[in-house]
């Protein structure tokens, strides 16, 4: 006997659907769902997910985000349509020529990892990235973006060059503050009411304290004091939310451990719709929808020391 050698098991949103149904005997194994019970089960199974997500339990979720600080800018937005600047991965390279204002043919040291249509932030001399994007890529040293510089740059000045801007987050867990010969700063969290009481928002330096304010259509990062140059980049610890099921070949934003969990949790939600949220069978489904999930929920946790000390610096995060 030899194993498959495969690991790649998943199901897709209607099988998800189908064996939720097939526990609560509602269609047999060989059945097909109507298009009704299909759509309504995809509501279900949707509503589930985000009830779930609500929970944080979507370790899987985290990642370390990049958001490109502005000289003078305090808030910033965090969504795909954003125009301010943030992602998952980037590029960095610098200037190895002086360029004057209306260029758009730049040298740099290096061109590698750049494509046509990336975003790019451009130091200038006056201490501002000018953002732009890629037009195209002349050869290793050379490229050519889309608008002209407003202001002069300086061999050796900083370039940011990344393809895809991040989509709202669920949270913002902690920030640093990535300085330039690449050290990490802690940055300290404030609630809202922290934030909203400092005296003097506008105040100008080195910022050493951030909130995130988690609204309906994007996160508003703001920080303090305002940045008063690019000399650095923030790192944020993030969770991503969890992506819909919209369509039929859908597969989960889940690990698979978390198979078993969603379509028995599924199948419990959909009982009582279905007349079958009584009897033998519901127990069953009770048992195995709250078995499954605490594996499940029991996998999604980070393994690691707990520290316990006074609050020393007033920190004000809840």
């Amino acid at each position: 006997m030899t194993t498959s050698g495969s690991i790649d098991f998943n199901n897709t949103r209607n099988e998800i659907i189908h064996d939720a149904f097939f526990k609560l005997n509602v269609y047999g194994a060989d059945e097909v769902v109507s298009a009704e019970d299909s759509q309504y089960a995809s509501r279900v199974l949707n509503r589930m997910i985000k009830s779930w997500q609500a929970q944080e339990l979507h370790l899987w979720k985290k990642q370390t985000a990049y958001l490109f600080i502005q000289n003078g800018q305090y808030e910033y937005s965090l969504k795909s349509t954003s125009t301010d600047h943030a992602t998952l991965s980037y590029v960095e390279t610098t200037f190895s020529a002086d360029e004057a204002i209306g260029q758009t043919t730049l040298t740099v040291t290096s061109s590698s990892g750049m494509t046509a249509g990336d975003y790019i932030g451009l130091e200038n001399e006056d201490g501002y990235l000018q953002w732009s994007t890629i037009d195209s890529i002349t050869d290793a040293t050379t490229i050519v973006v889309d608008d002209a510089l407003t202001t002069a740059c300086e061999d050796g000045a900083k370039i940011y060059a990344y393809t895809t801007k991040l989509t709202e987050p669920f949270n913002v867990y902690s920030a640093v503050r990535e300085s330039e010969d690449g050290i990490d700063t802690p940055m300290n969290y404030l609630s809202y009411e922290g934030y909203f009481v400092l005296p003097n928002k506008l105040s100008s330096g080195t910022p050493v304290s951030y909130t995130y304010d988690r609204q309906l259509y994007d996160g508003k990062i703001r920080i303090w004091p305002v940045p008063n140059n690019v000399d650095y980049i923030m790192k944020l610890a993030l969770a991503l939310k969890i992506e819909d099921f919209d369509s039929a070949t859908n597969t989960p934003d889940f690990p698979q451990e978390w198979l078993d969990a969603i379509v028995c949790n599924l199948a419990l939600k959909l009982a009582p719709d279905y007349g079958k949220a009584a009897g033998d069978n519901y127990q069953v489904i009770m048992s195995q929808s709250q078995d499954a999930l605490l594996i499940a929920s029991q996998f999604d946790s980070e393994q690691g020391s707990l520290y316990i000390s006074p609050d020393y610096i007033g920190s004000d995060h809840y």
